[in-house]
């Protein structure tokens, strides 16, 4: 699981500054639970094959507003 590829690949185009940043400063798994989370977007019709599409969460917008 590499996020920074996720984020590159599957992200939106406006969340992907804003993710990256708070990767940058909040990359321990605690720390960035709090400023982001994901949803599973299928693309295939098996069960098991989704991507990891992350957002930042309100928090995270917030701390990325006012850097």
């Amino acid at each position: 699981m590499d996020i920074r590829q996720e984020i590159t690949d599957h992200a939106s185009a406006e969340d992907k500054p804003a993710l990256n940043w708070l990767f940058d400063r909040y990359h321990y798994d605690w720390q960035w639970r709090f400023v982001a989370h994901c949803f599973h977007k299928r693309y295939g019709a098996q069960s098991y094959q989704t991507h990891r599409v992350w957002m930042p969460t309100k928090e995270g917008m917030i701390l990325w507003q006012n850097a």
